[in-house]
């Protein structure tokens, strides 16, 4: 791929499409489907963290994402349609495929930001970027947030990143939000909500105990000078009495009041898509995670 001789197209396979300028730099849009790819970028200091990146989505921006989507929304057209920050809800990924500016250019940056590792909700799917919840801890800690989130990811995909993260940068905090448990099952993931759910209520004590392990290996590990925060996004075990469950047999070895771990996860509203939380839930959690961090000092 290619630019032809006075840069006005791109060369794809066969033939070329025209190159197109926004604030952002040059980009194409190919294949009808409206994603912008911003050709000039290139990973962000490729020599670190070289393997977390997400091929699919570096260097591009959708206006839609997920169920933030008028044909898959859980809110009425109308609502969707006139949602007040709709006009500034877009998803620009960077050189790395993640909603967030490029990582800073040196690895001390990075061990002096605030690293955050989710999915779609602490992504902020339905919701414009200057209202995202790594924006929010930024405004209110005045420090760089880099955000790892990618919707649709397992307890053992957050352990794993997050164990990478520790030994790899080492940053002072990191704050990792656990989701829904029973996507260990990956193959269950393209079946009919449904048939998902007749599994889980078949496999729940199953995927319990999984996430029970996952998080007591990561809670083991070695953190050098990292402090880690906790936190549980909203429905996480699916019915309340397996995150009752879930949160008894993780206080066994953490203790009720632990500073390292948020225990609330209410949801106070949603997003434009009605089910991803909204700018009053983004704030709450903020301002939990803030006081974990003055306590632990």
């Amino acid at each position: 791929m290619s630019y032809n001789e006075d840069k006005t197209e791109w060369k794809i396979g066969g033939g070329y499409v025209p190159v197109k300028n926004d604030a952002r730099g040059n980009y194409i849009i190919r294949d009808g489907s409206g994603w912008k790819t911003y050709i000039d970028e290139t990973k962000c200091t490729p020599d670190i963290m070289e393997h977390l990146w997400v091929e699919k989505r570096k260097s591009r921006e959708i206006p839609y994402h997920g169920l933030d989507n008028p044909k898959y929304c859980k809110t009425d057209k109308e609502v969707f349609d006139n949602w007040p920050t709709g006009d500034r809800i877009s998803y620009a990924f960077n050189s790395r495929g993640f909603r967030d500016e490029d990582w800073p250019a040196t690895l001390e940056e990075m061990q002096d930001s605030i690293w955050l590792i989710g999915d779609s909700f602490t992504m902020g799917m339905g919701i414009a970027y200057h209202e995202c919840y790594k924006k929010a801890i930024e405004q209110a800690t005045g420090k760089r947030v880099i955000d790892i989130s990618l919707d649709g990811t397992n307890p053992n995909w957050r352990r794993r990143i997050a164990l990478k993260i520790i030994r790899e940068i080492g940053p002072e905090w990191l704050i990792i939000h656990w989701g829904y448990i029973w996507r260990y099952k990956r193959k269950y993931r393209t079946l009919a909500q449904e048939v998902r759910d007749t599994i889980f209520k078949n496999q729940e004590q199953s995927a319990m105990d999984g996430f029970i392990k996952t998080f007591k290996t990561l809670w083991d590990e070695p953190k050098g000078q990292t402090k880690l925060i906790h936190n549980f996004l909203p429905k996480f075990a699916g019915q309340n009495k397996s995150q009752k469950q879930i949160f008894a047999e993780i206080q066994k070895f953490t203790g009720e009041h632990s500073p390292y771990i948020c225990w609330d996860n209410e949801q106070l509203d949603t997003g434009r898509d009605g089910w991803h939380w909204g700018t009053k839930t983004v704030q709450k959690y903020v301002e939990n995670n803030l006081k974990k961090m003055q306590e632990i000092g």
